[in-house]
């Protein structure tokens, strides 16, 4: 101990006679809020209403099954949730929460996905679980191809600007059950060391939901590369917002474009209405699908190991131990 503190102070780190290193750690994080000040972050508290977690684990193009944990209890221990969403403390407790093994003996499956080949290109096929119901059915149209560079969409797209659609199982209209989501680019292009990531947001309009819009909305300066947030837009000139969701990737990263797997937390409010649950979940995991897309060009890519880091191994060691 004595050898620590005189490196300490060596340094120039002040010193505690109760807690030596609280200090340092003290120092860590506001030298972290100063580099994110300077960038333009702007980390926010999580709305007290998104209450529920739900846990998207790695997965790439070529995954068939995928199941959706809902792991708020493993987030509370954690403590993630006390730090403001997208920064450095927030992203690095995300990265260290132990998710759900793979059998399912420890996680809640909230959503069974399932990815097949159809006539019409790659549909999944989200079904939710609940104990004594038999929950949504929500089919996720993904067409034949992937996004590319200018935004047009995918294969198979219902119209100019669709990336994808979604299509609520249960209803017995054909014509009010599926929900074109169209891309849009309202934002440039970010440089990052990773090359050039794009920053679509996906909207899609509720049937039955009095023309309300529900868009899902990335800022990559303010809120971070990492993390969507779906909102509702009303108002008459539109700018009334709603905060109805957030996803965030679980790990490091420049961009969500430029990635070849998806993996991340979803957080939601308490489930009142299951179909419009499932619209939310299976519009989230068409986003992500389009988004890898951009950074392959629309190839399909392989399983590829996290980055060659310290965190690196420490999300490694989370996950396996």
């Amino acid at each position: 101990m004595a050898g620590f503190a005189n490196s300490a102070a060596a340094a120039g780190l002040p010193l505690s006679s109760s807690s030596p290193s609280s200090s340092i750690i003290q120092q860590s994080r506001n030298a972290a809020a100063e580099v994110e000040s300077v960038m333009g972050r702007r980390p926010s508290a999580t709305p007290s209403h998104l209450s529920r977690i739900l846990y998207v684990p790695r997965h790439t193009s070529l995954t068939t099954h995928l199941p959706l944990y809902d792991v708020s209890e493993q987030y509370a221990r954690a403590d993630v949730g006390s730090a403001l969403i997208g920064s450095s403390l927030f992203t690095i407790r995300l990265g260290l929460m132990k998710p759900p093994r793979e059998d399912g003996t420890d996680g809640d499956v909230q959503y069974l996905v399932d990815f097949q080949e159809g006539g019409d290109g790659m549909v999944g096929k989200v079904q939710q679980r609940v104990l004594g119901n038999a929950g949504s059915e929500v089919d996720l149209l993904l067409g034949g191809g992937g996004a590319g560079a200018g935004g047009g969409g995918g294969g198979g797209s219902e119209e100019e600007g669709t990336a994808f659609t979604v299509k609520i199982v249960a209803s017995n209209n054909p014509f009010r059950n599926r929900i074109p989501v169209r891309m849009s680019f309202p934002i440039p292009d970010s440089i990052t060391k990773s090359g050039i990531s794009q920053n679509p947001y996906f909207a899609f309009v509720l049937p039955g939901g009095g023309g309300r819009t529900y868009q899902w909305e990335i800022h990559p300066v303010e809120h971070g590369p990492l993390r969507y947030t779906l909102v509702s837009v009303g108002g008459a000139d539109g700018r009334q917002k709603t905060e109805e969701a957030m996803y965030h990737h679980v790990g490091l990263g420049a961009s969500l474009s430029t990635m070849q797997y998806s993996e991340g937390i979803l957080l939601l409010p308490p489930c009142r209405d299951s179909a419009l649950e499932g619209v939310v979940v299976a519009s989230l995991l068409g986003l992500l699908w389009r988004v890898r897309a951009m950074g392959d060009n629309g190839r399909r890519t392989s399983e590829t190991g996290r980055r060659n880091s310290l965190f690196g191994k420490m999300l490694r060691k989370r996950s396996t131990g």
